[in-house]
């Protein structure tokens, strides 16, 4: 249902308001008469789905450049700290990437930025030093975030950084880096944060 025809142009929205009205019209006048009411569904299957079409088209852009957020960042921590098999995920994902954006297809696009936040989740918690990664990179970059607690933010990346270089956990990491994305606003528009919502919601 929201899969768009590049070579589609979106229907005139006060045409469909006619048609809505036209629908109105004739189950006013002949509402028992079952020639009628199947023309009036017929009707209103039509607007329906172009109504759709036009919801798919504001959708589109806006999923388009998230997913375009998400693969980018993955994929720029995967040259760093993936591996072979995280290789081959990305790659079977490229290609399924392509193929949405080849269809303008919003649905697989909203199904592979939900399956991407998943495997992101589990990189997470597998993986210390992706996990550790986001420390580094909340404690150099800890000024510009738009913390809700800043003292507090600042303590867990103190005691995250003294665990790490004492007595390192993988889970202790995960959970530092979770309790750290708790601290940052929702809406923010940094694609770890974004993730970081659907994440913590599982």
């Amino acid at each position: 249902a929201e899969k768009l025809d590049a070579s589609d142009k979106n229907p005139d929205v006060s045409a469909l308001k006619l048609e809505l009205n036209e629908v109105e019209r004739l189950l006013n006048n002949r509402g028992n008469d079952f020639d009628t009411k199947v023309q009036a569904r017929d009707k209103l299957k039509k607007t329906f789905i172009a109504l759709d079409k036009i919801e798919s088209t504001s959708k589109w852009p806006k999923l388009d450049r998230k997913l375009d957020a998400v693969m980018k960042h993955l994929l720029d921590k995967n040259s760093c700290y993936g591996n072979e098999k995280y290789q081959k995920f990305f790659t079977e994902y490229q290609e399924r990437v392509r193929h949405a954006k080849s269809e303008k297809d919003c649905s697989a696009n909203k199904q592979i930025i939900k399956e991407l936040y998943s495997f992101w989740n589990d990189w997470l918690e597998e993986s210390i030093s992706f996990s550790m990664s986001y420390i580094t990179d909340y404690d150099e970059s800890f000024e510009t975030v738009a913390w809700t607690d800043k003292r507090e933010a600042r303590r867990i990346l103190n005691d995250a950084k003294n665990m790490i270089a004492t007595n390192p956990s993988k889970s202790d990491t995960y959970q530092a880096v979770h309790a750290l994305w708790l601290l940052i606003p929702n809406g923010n528009s940094e694609v770890a944060q974004q993730a970081s919502d659907y994440i913590l919601r599982q």
